[in-house]
C-alpha cells in the first residue's frame, strides 16, 4: 500500500504544487516592498475622465492622470502607482479610463468602467504577440482583481497569442518557354533495365548450343 502511494499519488501531488506555484507567479500583484521598481523599465500614464452627461452650455471635463503603471514586457510584471490628481467623483456612475494623448487630445485606447469598481479592480495592459514587442496596444479593466490583490488598483500585463501562420506552397518553376513542365512519370522496372534482358538474350543466341560432334 505504501509503495503504491509513493508511485502514484506522490508524483501527482508534486505536479499539482508546481502548477499552483507557476500560476501564483503569473497572477501575483506586486508592491513596492516586494522587489526593486527599477526592474520595470517601461512606464505609461493612465488617464480618467468621468462621464458626466453633457449639457448645451457646459463642456465635459478634460481627462486627468489617474495613475502610472510600470511594467516589464519580458517578465510580464506590472505595478500601479496612483496619481496625486483627484479621483473621479463618486456620484458619477461611469468613468472613462485608458491611454490619452494630451497633445492631440485624443484617446489612444480607453474602456468605460463603473466608478465604484475602480478602487478594487485591475487594469490590464495588452501587448503584441512578439517577445520584443513592449508597446501597449490597448487596455482593459476587470472589476474584480485577481486572487492575491490586496486593496487598491491592480495591474497586469497580457501578451497576445501568436496567430496561425499560413502554409505556403512550393514556388512554380517554369521552363524556357514559360510553361509549367510536365510532371515526370516514374519508369517501371522493365523500362529501366530492358537493356539487361536484351544483352542476356543476345548472349544466349550468339553462344549457340552444345557441339554435336563430341
Amino acid at each position: 500500500m505504501r509503495s503504491h502511494f509513493l508511485t502514484t499519488t506522490l508524483p501527482l501531488l508534486v505536479l499539482s504544487l508546481t502548477f499552483l506555484a507557476s500560476v501564483g507567479r503569473a497572477t501575483s500583484i506586486l508592491t513596492d516592498d516586494e522587489f526593486d521598481v527599477s526592474t520595470l523599465p517601461y512606464t505609461i500614464t493612465l488617464y480618467a475622465s468621468p462621464l458626466i452627461p453633457s449639457s448645451g452650455t457646459k463642456a465635459p471635463p478634460p481627462p486627468t492622470p489617474y495613475g502610472t503603471i510600470s511594467y516589464n514586457p519580458s517578465t510580464l510584471q506590472a505595478l500601479f502607482t496612483p496619481s496625486t490628481s483627484p479621483s473621479p467623483p463618486a456620484d458619477v456612475p461611469l468613468t472613462k479610463l485608458g491611454l490619452y494623448d494630451s497633445d492631440s487630445k485624443r484617446w489612444r485606447s480607453a474602456v468605460v468602467a463603473a466608478t465604484e469598481k475602480l478602487a478594487g479592480g485591475c487594469v490590464m495592459l495588452h501587448l503584441g504577440a512578439g517577445e520584443g514587442d513592449q508597446e501597449v496596444r490597448h487596455v482593459s479593466f476587470a472589476a474584480a482583481g485577481p486572487e492575491g490583490q490586496i486593496g487598491g488598483v491592480g495591474a497586469r500585463v497580457v501578451r497576445a497569442a501568436a496567430g496561425p501562420r499560413p502554409v505556403l506552397s512550393q514556388p512554380v518553376v517554369l521552363d524556357e518557354s514559360g510553361k509549367e513542365p510536365e510532371p515526370e512519370v516514374e519508369k517501371t522496372f522493365l523500362q529501366k533495365y530492358w537493356w539487361i534482358f536484351l544483352a542476356a538474350a543476345m548472349l544466349i543466341i550468339t553462344s549457340g548450343g552444345p557441339d554435336e560432334g563430341k
